[in-house]
């Protein structure tokens, strides 16, 4: 049986890498003439790193997913792949001043954590999960 998934992908690569479409990576960015000729399977079988998540929680064990938890040291990370970020949203949600209150955790005082996701988001394209109506 023939993974119909493998010879679309490898085509787009043969067709867009020469027109630099297509990075060493293998990631194609989003919007491109190559992203738009990507069936629903290729979409869900891209890589994607998950940033500030819970060590053994639901990123874990999944397939494309290159999972940065706390020991691993999200502040490292330096791409290709797109993200999808979780910062730590205690220091930043309308929550915030009563978590300084109770626990002394200054408002805004992630150690750059929030800082870091966006600028990964915008770099390398993704999702950043927080608040709504966060102070951020």
């Amino acid at each position: 049986m023939t993974d119909h998934r493998v010879e679309d992908s490898a085509r787009l690569a043969r067709k867009y890498r020469g027109a630099g479409h297509l990075e060493e990576t293998g990631y194609i960015p989003a919007g491109s003439a190559a992203e738009r000729e990507l069936s629903l399977g290729d979409i869900l079988h891209r890589r994607i790193a998950a940033l500030f998540v819970e060590t053994n929680g639901a990123y874990f064990g999944l397939e494309g997913v290159d999972p940065w938890d706390k020991p691993r040291d999200a502040m490292k990370y330096a791409g290709p792949y797109p993200v999808i970020a979780h910062p730590e949203c205690s220091r930043w949600s309308q929550l915030a001043y009563i978590n300084q209150k109770r626990y002394g955790h200054k408002v805004g005082d992630d150690g750059g954590m929030f800082a870091f996701a966006l600028d990964a988001v915008r770099r390398w394209g993704g999702v950043l999960e927080h608040p709504a109506r966060t102070y951020a």
